[in-house]
């Protein structure tokens, strides 16, 4: 080609790049743990096509930056900021210690400091923000989009910088996470976060009917002390619960009212623990509840035009096959009664089994369970197998779900936990990925799309305000053993909020506090010193309680 052609080629191409339409809102939608075999799984159990199938478009390669095999945390850091990190990581670059350095490589400037995240720079960028999930809303997926913390049990910390973040919808689980235990809740520290969130003029909702009643931002929707039931026991055991396409429903209504848009992150947290627990019923009506989502999610991004829609799993689990070396069915000889029958007996998931158990999980009333609620009578050896694996260390419902499909069902799994396979990506809107993509080009993709700026927003919201102790000025202070802080003079700087405190004064900054013990920086809005030497900004009344 020319010199000439080739500049004719390089300005069309820049010229289809600038016309390409640009995505207002971005919905990320996330169906823990799992892989095509569930997808199948799940489509002929349905029997219908999945509002997913007309989405395919690629898959996404899933390591962490230390584990062929990642989990929760470390993908979904990978999913909200586009880099890579050390396994149990949330918003946050890696450790120093084993890393695989398989490409793209996390620089090494970047181990231990926190990262923007796709939810920070869209709020930064005036747009509004969501959550939705049916597990605690500290668990490592919407932690990962919304905390800077090393470790992702850290459920405490977690939730207070989340509550700190102003997200404008949050739905899920996990309300004893906003409260200290001794008011009936579930947090370590004393500290009250509904409280806080009230006094921001925040509202909570605890059903469906109380969901449905909402019309304005901020709102929380916590629907269970821990998780929320699995989407087939909730009829039964939780009626009061929301469905996960309702929450995504009611998220995008509220968000949609932004005119300069929004972001949402959707999970089906469950359709992971379905696997891990070898339950294939669970794994698959988890599956259906989130693909009713997706519906929902496209059902608005058709009619408005400006939405990008991406779907992804985080990782697999289970490692399940249509078909297993136990199995008495010949393969190729396979019907559709052979694969669903013992599915379609199933009226609970293994935990809501378990739950029907009580206090006596006997022999015998667990086969009496098994045979209520999945139809079938577990012989004395099936018995005693669930008691040889009970013993060898697995919960009851891991031990049951494992003796079930082997015995009554044509399904195999190779694990109880995490395998490293590709899993697929769907993609509908302007601007959506399609092809091979590793899982830190997903955030990438989506950034592209809307118009966010990851690095612009790390400068603005995450900057290093030095070493305490180190720096001149700047030290930990620990007088308020619920909120540790940052001391700049006489001001306060609490860590996880996005507070700067001068006696009763108090300045809401444009991002929290992040403290890294991993390398002794601390970080925050790149405004906080000239805030400590002006003060302007937004007066609160929020007080730590």
């Amino acid at each position: 080609m020319s010199r000439r052609g080739a500049l004719a080629a390089l300005l069309l191409a820049v010229g289809m790049l600038t016309a390409a339409p640009q995505a207002r809102n971005v919905i990320l939608m996330i169906p823990d743990g799992c892989d095509l075999s569930l997808v199948t799984l799940a489509r002929w159990y349905s029997g219908r096509p999945l509002a997913l199938d007309a989405l395919l478009c690629g898959g996404v390669k899933t390591s962490a930056d230390n584990s062929i095999i990642t989990e929760s945390a470390a993908a979904a850091t990978a999913y909200a900021t586009g880099y890579k990190t050390s396994c149990g990581f949330l918003g946050m670059g890696p450790g120093p210690g084993r890393r695989l350095r398989v490409a793209p490589v996390t620089p090494d400037s970047l181990e231990y400091r926190p990262l923007a995240t796709l939810l920070e720079a869209a709020r930064l960028q005036g747009k509004s923000t969501g959550l939705v999930v049916t597990c605690i809303f500290p668990h490592a997926t919407l932690a990962g989009f919304a905390a800077h913390v090393p470790d992702r049990g850290d459920y405490d910390e977690i939730a207070k910088q989340m509550v700190y973040q102003r997200i404008d919808v949050v739905f899920g689980g996990g309300r004893g996470w906003l409260e200290p235990k001794p008011r009936g809740g579930l947090r370590e520290d004393s500290l009250d976060l509904k409280k806080v969130l009230s006094r921001r003029g925040c509202r909570f909702v605890r059903s469906s009917a109380e969901m449905a009643a909402v019309h304005a931002v901020p709102v929380w929707g916590l629907f269970a002390e821990k998780d929320m039931r699995p989407d087939a026991d909730r009829s039964v055991q939780a009626p009061t619960e929301p469905s996960l396409a309702a929450m995504t429903a009611k998220a995008i209504a509220l968000l949609s009212a932004n005119p300069e848009g929004f972001f949402l992150m959707v999970e089906g947290s469950q359709v992971d623990w379905g696997d891990h627990s070898n339950d294939p019923f669970y794994a698959v009506t988890d599956f259906l509840a989130f693909d009713s989502a997706v519906r929902v999610a496209i059902d608005f991004a058709a009619r408005d035009s400006h939405t990008l829609v991406i779907s992804c799993p985080d990782h697999n689990c289970g490692g399940l096959s249509i078909g297993s070396g136990t199995s008495p069915v010949v393969y190729d000889s396979t019907s559709l009664s052979d694969l669903l029958d013992p599915l379609r007996r199933m009226k609970l998931t293994s935990t809501g089994v378990i739950r029907e158990l009580g206090s006596d999980s006997t022999p015998e009333n667990i086969r009496e369970r098994v045979r209520r609620w999945w139809g079938v009578t577990l012989a004395d050896s099936e018995l005693a197998e669930v008691g040889r694996l009970r013993g060898q260390g697995m919960e009851l419902d891991h031990a049951l779900s494992e003796v079930f499909s082997r015995h009554h069902t044509l399904l195999g799994w190779t694990s109880h936990g995490h395998t490293g396979e590709d899993v697929p990506l769907w993609a509908y809107g302007p601007g959506h990925p399609s092809g091979l993509l590793d899982n830190t080009e997903v955030a990438r993709a989506a950034s592209a799309a809307a118009g966010l700026d990851l690095a612009a927003a790390a400068g603005e919201l995450l900057t290093d305000l030095g070493v305490p102790g180190r720096d001149s000025g700047l030290r930990l202070d620990s007088s308020d053993a619920r909120y540790p802080a940052l001391a700049m003079g006489r001001f306060r700087l609490p860590i996880g909020t996005d507070l700067l405190i001068a006696g009763s004064d108090t300045t809401r900054l444009e991002g929290i506090i992040v403290y890294s013990s991993g390398n002794g920086h601390a970080y925050g809005p790149a405004s906080v010193p000239a805030a400590v030497h002006s003060k302007q900004g937004q007066r609160g009344s929020d007080q730590p309680n």
